[in-house]
């Protein structure tokens, strides 16, 4: 039986057939003897499960297989309990892998600096599809914590289009949220932070790692008033259900009610914001304020279906 590999990246891709072929390739000529990957197709319906086995019929190292339940983190999940490696390193199904991408995790997971560490993550650098408006601040697309490797704090963390976790200690852990993560036209959020969390409050070590990097796709639509607000709201909705989850008994009751009165007030007041300094010409920072108001009424909308969902007999 051959050797297990160091680490399986894993590609979860859902009806992206277009970049799913550029994607692998800007991995294969990284695998080496010690690397392989894994395509998991959630639930598509265009011809990315014929891609994917083409790609593995192709490749000795490239291994498909199917997770029918919709749900990023039902993927995920899928990934870590079917992956060869050690390390599962996780790559958005719309980027690129820069040349020493994976040479940088090998070399660190090779000589890990503490026993402690659980998960590894490097930089996302964006490929706009078009140059993005004035308006919009470019730095909300690119995450780059710098040239040391260092352990987060508690604060922050890789995201999760780039990121490897320790196997055997995600799925002790349970692993991926399945509530949390997109899921179909759901635009959800936070499902890695939310690891992230558990792990560090189980004693493990959330590290950065520079040199490790990718390119990820920006489509022009990502620019659209529309899409935005969109974003916000659903990214609210993750919110809220992190502090859902956080919260328990009178104190979550407690949570809701004090959320409910505050809500009106806060999305009232941003959006006035909004307006007086769109008045003003300040773009940015009246975006800014406009996406605040998304945010949490998506937060409130969140509240009130939890509410319903627990109080239907």
């Amino acid at each position: 039986m051959p050797e297990a590999p160091l680490i399986t990246v894993a590609i979860c891709t859902r009806n992206r057939v277009r970049f799913l072929d550029e994607c692998v390739q800007s991995v294969l000529p990284q695998l080496g003897d010690n690397c392989d990957l894994l395509i998991v197709d959630n639930a598509s319906t265009d011809d990315t499960a014929q891609l994917a086995q083409r790609l593995a019929d192709e490749n000795r190292a490239v291994s498909a297989i199917l997770q029918p339940q919709l749900g990023l983190s039902h993927a995920r999940n899928a990934a870590i309990h079917n992956a060869r490696g050690e390390w599962v390193l996780f790559l958005d199904d719309d980027a690129v892998a820069a040349d020493n991408w994976l040479a940088a995790y090998r070399a660190f997971l090779k000589d890990l600096p503490s026993p402690k560490v659980a998960t590894v993550g490097g930089a996302v650098f964006p490929r706009f599809e078009t140059s993005p408006p004035r308006w919009i601040d470019q730095s909300l697309y690119r995450m780059d914590c710098g040239p040391r490797s260092f352990a987060f704090d508690g604060k922050g963390g890789p995201w999760g289009g780039n990121i490897a976790y320790r196997r055997q200690t995600i799925l002790d852990i349970g692993g991926f949220d399945t509530e949390l993560g997109r899921k179909g036209d759901f635009q959800g959020a936070h499902e890695e932070s939310f690891l992230s969390t558990q792990l560090q409050k189980a004693g493990h070590e959330i590290w950065w790692l520079p040199g490790a990097a990718i390119h990820h796709f920006v489509p022009v639509d990502r620019f659209r008033v529309k899409s935005l607000w969109r974003l916000s709201f659903d990214v609210g909705r993750s919110s809220a259900l992190i502090r859902l989850k956080r919260a328990q008994g009178r104190a979550k009751s407690l949570f809701i009610l004090q959320r409910t009165l505050i809500s009106p007030l806060q999305i009232v007041a941003r959006l006035l914001g909004a307006a007086a300094l769109l008045l003003v010409g300040k773009t940015p920072q009246a975006l800014k304020q406009w996406l605040g108001a998304a945010r949490a009424l998506g937060f409130s909308y969140q509240l009130l279906v939890d509410t319903k969902r627990n109080s239907s007999p």
